[in-house]
């Protein structure tokens, strides 16, 4: 019956929406995760929903034991912010928010100190310049009074990352965490 409907999920379950036949299509937005629904797998969970748009504000319950959220976002053309995802077993973020245009969050709080593949991790993104920027500095717990990261805060080198077509200004704080990323951690940095 068409029309449009309000989903709850309760219990655990995995959900995946990258499928040829355009599923992701009817999926409009996601208004609060609840305290009562437990992913069981994130990879590929919302790919392939272009009108999907996050107005839930709370955390996205996961019991993922793999550690993959590849995909999880990809080509949601409409997506703006995430809901808070935990990430303290994340291993692989490839293709995390790719072909997402509007795509513009602080992902600062993620902790990816186990995280070993971040290509092309937001590939089409226009990330703005202090999101991009708080994300970078986020994600190696920035110390802006030391001009480094915070001590036993290891992020695993020689990573290829894609940040999409984002800039930072040349000597803030922010250019410091990418430049430490590059020359300290090996890492291989594509943006704007």
């Amino acid at each position: 019956v068409g029309g449009v409907y309000t989903v709850r999920f309760k219990g655990h379950f995995k959900m995946e929406c990258r499928t040829t036949n355009l599923d992701g299509q009817k999926i409009k937005e996601l208004k609060n995760c609840g305290s009562e629904c437990y992913f069981w797998q994130v990879n590929n969970m919302f790919a392939f929903c272009p009108s999907l748009v996050v107005t839930a504000s709370d955390t996205l319950q996961a019991v993922n034991d793999s550690g993959k959220q590849q995909q999880m976002f990809y080509n949601c053309d409409s997506l703006v912010k995430l809901p808070k995802i935990p990430t303290y077993n994340t291993t692989n973020l490839y293709q995390f928010v790719f072909s997402c245009d509007l795509f513009d969050d602080d992902l600062g709080y993620m902790d990816l100190r186990l995280c070993t593949n971040f290509q092309e991790f937001a590939v089409g993104t226009n990330w703005s310049t202090e999101n991009y920027g708080k994300t970078l500095m986020g994600w190696l717990r920035w110390d802006s009074t030391t001009h480094a990261p915070q001590v036993g805060w290891d992020l695993k080198p020689n990573q290829n990352f894609h940040g999409g077509n984002s800039t930072l200004i040349t000597g803030s704080e922010a250019a410091l965490a990418r430049d430490y990323l590059i020359n300290n951690l090996n890492w291989t940095i594509t943006d704007g």
